[in-house]
């Protein structure tokens, strides 16, 4: 374990993170149920996990990704959050990361959840001046 601590601890701070790879994800591995039974497929890098489903909501197709270290003991920062987004899922997508009523948190884990809009959607708040940049 301290040898892949090291090795995480090691990529996060010099931002030379290996090569993504993708795992397709088997009935015997999708676990017991719920939202967590539905990831399809998941990207490994030796630094980060991060798990997928595509789910059908009222705003239309989205990807449900759930984010962690590979040894599952650290935190993960907004940048790392936002880097795994543009790596895997598009420099201009849209993801969001909810901070849910108390009566549906679900906090059992050290991971991360994003929801990953389709490619083009956008917010209607944003901090950028989206009039200015359309000049």
């Amino acid at each position: 374990m301290a040898t892949i601590l090291h090795r995480e601890e090691q990529a996060r701070m010099t931002g030379r993170w290996p090569k993504w790879v993708w795992h397709d994800i088997d009935n015997r591995e999708r676990g017991s149920g719920g939202w967590a039974s539905e990831a399809r497929r998941a990207a490994e890098n030796g630094v980060f996990v991060v798990m997928v489903r595509e789910i059908e909501t009222e705003w239309g197709p989205m990807t449900h990704a759930w984010v962690r270290t590979s040894s599952e003991a650290t935190d993960l920062r907004w940048s790392e959050k936002q880097r795994i987004k543009d790596e895997i899922f598009g420099r201009e997508r849209t993801a969001i990361e909810v901070f849910p009523p108390r009566s549906e948190l679900t906090d059992a884990a050290n991971l991360y959840h994003l929801w990953v809009f389709p490619a083009g959607y956008q917010l209607p708040v944003t901090l950028a001046d989206r009039k200015a940049a359309a000049r």
